[in-house]
């Protein structure tokens, strides 16, 4: 029999769903076998590094968590766009086009995630409005508004300048085209002045109590961040508000909607690969499978689409024909109170939610929740952050924490911020 070629996909963690395609796809193909080789770790990140420039790379690489700009301004991973023109299985139209934006550097594609999930602000309706984006004056406004209230539901400096700012703070304070810092101005010194004003404690820490872990968000509280995972997570991530609620999203510097995206499975072709083609042909049997996900979101537009559509139609009792069931008279619990129904069909929660010691049903999404979340996932931007953006944020928070102690003067500390992120941003961009 004829031997097969074995194949390498590297990446830094293993999910369950790249461990069963893998499995499924060795189990049909013919031609070759692909094995993970999993580089976990700091030390191991170093180690990738490596074998991606040695003479025997691996032939696939997972991109999600790396920093992509790197890898492809050392040329080692190759453009996808090439494979998906000739493809007879993809094509472009078959993923959301902001997807394909984000991966894409100097007009080469050089990754596709499987599936994302995103992170936004959430806000009462009523404090900031219905519409999304906003700019940091109107966050500002709102805690002069409000001011007795919390503004998130972490008090402490590191958390808000990394979970609330950053892209602001990254957009409006470093011309990326020149290299040119501005930390050292009024505006930014403002800046820091008024996250000591709205914050308690220095550093992040994730073992603070959220007293709202199990009901409804505090009275008291502005803003919350979460974690977006799929439909039903983001119609569920309304039950724990009192009242209507807007994903706002981060502030920016004209307003504009943004979210935090993170991708899953984000694969590439690596460059010094001896066996593209069949590296090819698992990123099509991977990309096209008809695969459900129970926890993310499809960057495949058909798959996504339904998902939304899915998860919007209510859960009818049907009979052996697929008819919907009429019952002459039912009784159901809402809102503490029983209510009686008579000749209608009998709806089928998708999930019950314990708030505030209460059990309560949730049954499916709102139209007018779809369409927003549609318009959502529209104005996300999917290019990942470098570890450049990282590291200039790692710098601000190392000297602001001396002035947040009382040991630096803040015009010391803005000078050395704007001098130590001048120099990173020059010797790095």
């Amino acid at each position: 029999l004829p031997q097969k070629e074995i194949l390498v996909l590297a990446t830094t963690r293993s999910w369950s769903g790249l461990d069963e395609a893998l499995a499924e796809y060795n189990q049909s193909n013919d031609k070759c076998h692909i094995i993970l080789d999993i580089y976990e770790g700091e030390e191991e990140l170093a180690r990738l590094d490596g074998a991606l420039v040695s003479g025997n790379p691996p032939d696939l690489l997972d991109l999600s968590g790396l920093d992509i700009t790197k890898y492809a301004q050392k040329q080692l991973l190759e453009d996808l766009n090439l494979y998906l023109e000739k493809s007879s299985v993809l094509k472009r139209e078959d993923f959301l086009e902001s997807i394909l934006d984000g991966f894409t550097i100097d007009e080469k594609l050089y990754g596709i995630p499987d599936s994302f999930y995103f992170t936004s602000l959430l806000g009462r309706t009523s404090q900031v409005g219905s519409s999304a984006g906003w700019t940091l004056e109107d966050l500002m406004a709102l805690t002069e508004k409000y001011p007795d209230s919390r503004l998130l539901d972490r008090n402490n400096y590191e958390y808000v300048l990394n979970f609330l700012l950053c892209d602001y703070i990254l957009e409006e304070f470093i011309n990326w085209d020149t290299g040119i810092c501005s930390f050292d101005g009024e505006e930014f010194s403002s800046l820091v002045r008024w996250i000591q004003e709205h914050t308690k404690n220095i550093y992040l820490s994730y073992d603070e109590s959220v007293d709202y872990a199990g009901g409804v968000v505090p009275a008291d509280m502005l803003l919350i961040r979460e974690n977006i995972l799929n439909p039903r997570d983001y119609a569920l991530k309304t039950y724990k508000w009192d009242e209507p609620v807007t994903f706002i999203g981060y502030p920016t510097k004209d307003g504009h909607p943004c979210y935090r995206m993170n991708t899953s499975d984000a694969l590439g072709i690596v460059s010094g690969s001896r066996h593209q083609e069949l590296a090819w042909q698992f990123l099509e049997f991977f990309l096209s499978g008809e695969k459900e996900n129970f926890f993310y979101f499809s960057s495949r537009r058909d798959i996504l689409e339904q998902d939304v559509k899915e998860e919007m139609e209510p859960l009818y009792e049907r009979d052996e024909n697929g008819e919907i069931v009429i019952y002459e008279q039912f009784w159901t619990k809402e809102n503490g109170q029983m209510v009686e129904h008579r000749n209608e069909p009998w709806v089928k929660a998708r999930q019950f939610l314990n708030i505030n010691g209460e059990e309560v049903a949730y049954y499916n999404m709102e139209q007018e929740q779809g369409d927003i979340l549609m318009e959502l996932l529209g104005n996300i931007d999917f290019t990942p952050r470098p570890q450049l953006d990282n590291d200039i944020i790692s710098i601000i928070m190392e000297e602001s924490a001396p002035f947040l102690t009382g040991d630096k003067s803040l015009e010391e500390t803005v000078q050395l911020i704007q001098n130590r992120a001048s120099l990173y941003v020059n010797e790095n961009r």
